[in-house]
């Protein structure tokens, strides 16, 4: 048995669904940060089995850009965890409300 494109991208949309699934159902920043990742995990996938079956580079570096700004906001989203955990001693999605006062 060969493993196709169809292969990749299956793993690819499962992983996308099963990120995108828990962004929208964990209440915990955490938890949510690390579905995002699982997100574009899945997207990563998709792009570099596109470059690869269809002979091109364009998708490989395309990739690099999105590890690129995942990195960016994971620091950033990690800052907003500390920030939260420091003022109010939750990481629960609620509390961001609680920011604007």
């Amino acid at each position: 048995m060969t493993i196709t494109l169809t292969h990749f991208l299956l793993l690819g949309t499962l992983l996308f669904s099963l990120g995108l699934y828990g962004i929208l159902a964990k209440k915990n920043f955490v938890a949510v940060l690390l579905c995002l990742e699982i997100l574009f995990s899945g997207l990563n996938i998709s792009l570099v089995s596109f470059s690869y079956f269809t002979n091109t580079i364009e998708g490989q570096v395309f990739m690099l850009f999105v590890m690129a700004i995942v990195a960016a906001e994971t620091a950033m989203a990690l800052a907003l965890i500390l920030l939260l955990n420091k003022h109010y001693k939750t990481t629960s999605l609620d509390s961001f409300s609680k920011l604007r006062e």
